[in-house]
């Protein structure tokens, strides 16, 4: 996101720093199919709880930002401007601000809509958008093969993208703003999930791989500017750039790799640090599930718990499961009274998500 922000900081070596939004649907829809193809394999997919663990993500903060906007304009803008951001603020809470912005004809570089505080809410709401209707189209087809489904996700990733080539010339803000143009790049991440790619077995390979696609999104950001018609065939190099970092780390903790996950950053853990807590809390789920005479039976593991069961060696009840597992802040869901004292030794920052 530093190319966004620096982007719209005025900084012209960044004029191509919008380019970020574009990166970051990539990663999102790498990371949320992932997630929703194991809990959909498994059996224990729920739609209310897929909407209600994003809800506890994202609303928090973008309430946060809106009422800061509000009380700021209060005090500084006239009434006509502030009735606008009313307006903005609602369409915002519904998570259709890029139809309001898209329906106002505002040209996202614009100067006069630069000045809207909650103009970048727009890819929130494209966001959540393409997650209305995504998690039920996998659901739908999780009866076909995996190599039927990536089908399926490329023709319509192939389709969204030919849309967007022919929409920036033709329909250029609603091209910008708009769901159809932009779905392509979330597709992309999702056949990432998929395996729609083949395993870089080669190190050698993989840096390579994950070399261009840095360079490809550099490239971006330093010589794309608000002239060009963008999404469409100018938002290659990023989305592809993404793609090719994200591929290339699948079998390989590349250079690149590497530079982008710091380990001084405290805000932002790699996926080596969700295994090395993942492999604490499941030692701590070992030994109490031998405490009480239960089996420990491992499903996989999630960003922030291990997915398993554990169960009664004497009753064949389940004592355990992903469906009650601790919560994100390690207070008790449902988890059966039997296990009550044991789990208030657990580790309080253990299950806790820190992304």
């Amino acid at each position: 996101m530093l190319p966004v922000v620096f982007g719209h900081a005025g900084l012209s070596l960044f004029a191509g720093g919008f380019v970020g939004v574009d990166v970051f649907f990539v990663i999102s829809g790498f990371l949320i199919t992932g997630i929703l193809l194991r809990e959909i394999e498994n059996g224990n997919f729920s739609l209310l709880g897929f909407y209600e663990r994003r809800a506890r993500r994202i609303l928090p903060a973008l309430f946060l930002v809106v009422f800061l906007c509000i009380l700021a304009a209060w005090f500084t803008w006239p009434p006509m401007q502030y009735r606008g951001l009313g307006t903005a603020t609602i369409a915002t809470r519904l998570f259709a601000s890029n139809i309001l912005f898209w329906r106002n004809a505002s040209d996202y570089f614009a100067p006069d809509v630069l000045r809207e505080p909650l103009l970048h809410t727009w890819s929130l709401a494209v966001e959540e958008q393409f997650y209305l209707f995504f998690p039920l189209l996998l659901w739908a087809l999780v009866g076909l093969a995996r190599r039927h489904l990536t089908i399926v996700i490329g023709s319509l990733v192939g389709a969204s993208f030919l849309y967007a080539v022919w929409a920036t010339h033709y329909t250029p803000v609603a091209a910008f703003y708009l769901i159809p143009a932009r779905i392509w790049e979330l597709g992309m991440g999702a056949l990432l999930a998929l395996g729609a790619f083949p395993a870089v077995h080669r190190r050698i390979v993989a840096e390579a791989i994950s070399g261009a696609g840095l360079i490809a999104i550099a490239l971006a950001v330093l010589l794309l500017d608000e002239s060009v018609r963008f999404p469409g065939a100018a938002a290659l190099p990023p989305v592809l750039g993404a793609t090719a970092i994200i591929w290339a780390g699948g079998d390989h903790r590349t250079l690149v790799g590497r530079s982008l996950t710091w380990q001084q950053m405290p805000l932002a853990p790699t996926i080596e640090d969700y295994r090395k807590r993942n492999a604490k809390a499941e030692a701590i789920l070992h030994r109490l599930a031998s405490r009480y005479d239960a089996t420990y039976v491992s499903l996989g593991t999630t960003f922030c718990t291990p997915d398993c069961w554990i169960i009664d060696n004497a009753t064949g009840h389940l004592l355990y499961s992903d469906d009650n597992h601790l919560s994100e802040d390690g207070s008790r869901l449902m988890v059966p009274r039997i296990f009550d004292a044991a789990l208030e030794s657990f580790p309080r920052d253990l299950f806790h998500r820190n992304n």
